[in-house]
């Protein structure tokens, strides 16, 4: 995956969400979007108005109308916030230190975590037709491009396993594949249940997915495997 790439994407999202250069327009910014999400999660984009956005906020209606034009807007400003978290937590995975099988298998891991992180995106995983059309008169081309930089690292990582060895058209398909399983994992309603086992789950979910079903299952947490020490030492056992 090209570090600049990502980090164009991680500069373009931040200028998306926190036009203003003042700390106190990025507040209430947030603190709008955050009521946005908890009473779209809690009753629904139609039940859900701006009046309710705005109370739950703290501010005045015209405040929320000040930096979102319409609640379509609002709702995509806020999926994308969510995105931005998931955004940010695959920057350490971009480390040539990691392996290929142990970055797509941290990939899947925080993929799954992730969606029980973000409401919203879990939602429309799920066919939240509401929010779908909701996106439909926004601007697509907003959570197309976040999409596409997923897809895209998940490209390159089954290309560098596969060293070079699968068509264009076959890396796509298989990528595809492996975020329609995320997904549907995500939204199938069995982590929800996981509790305090959740990250051991998707760990080992994580490792069968990349390794099969009869590799032994790796104890390694995502933060083990972003540390600096597991690391070097991953580095130093890929040079034996």
């Amino acid at each position: 995956m090209d570090v600049t790439s990502f980090e164009e994407v991680e500069s373009w999202l931040e200028s998306f969400l926190w036009p203003e250069p003042d700390g106190r327009q990025r507040a209430k910014r947030a603190r709008i979007l955050t009521a946005a999400t908890g009473l779209f999660v809690q009753y629904g984009y139609r039940k859900t108005s701006i009046d309710e956005v705005a109370a739950e906020a703290g501010v005045a209606k015209g405040t929320v109308y000040l930096y979102y034009r319409n609640k379509a807007e609002l709702v995509l400003h806020a999926i994308a916030l969510e995105k931005q978290g998931y955004v940010a937590r695959l920057q350490p995975l971009l480390s040539d230190h990691i392996p290929p099988l142990e970055r797509l298998q941290s990939l899947i891991a925080l993929g799954l975590m992730a969606m029980m992180e973000m409401p919203l995106l879990s939602r429309m995983a799920g066919g939240d037709r509401e929010l779908a059309l909701a996106l439909a008169e926004a601007d697509g081309s907003v959570l197309e491009r976040i999409n596409g930089l997923r897809s895209h690292f998940m490209i390159s990582l089954l290309d560098e396993i596969a060293g070079g060895t699968l068509s264009r058209q076959q890396l796509e398909e298989r990528a595809q594949g492996l975020i329609d399983l995320i997904g549907g994992i995500a939204t199938g309603g069995t982590l929800a249940v996981q509790g305090a086992h959740l990250e051991p789950y998707v760990w080992s979910l994580a490792s069968t997915l990349v390794n099969g079903v009869a590799a032994p299952s790796s104890p390694r947490t995502l933060e083990q495997v972003w540390s600096p020490s597991f690391q070097s030492a991953t580095e130093k056992e890929a040079s034996l």
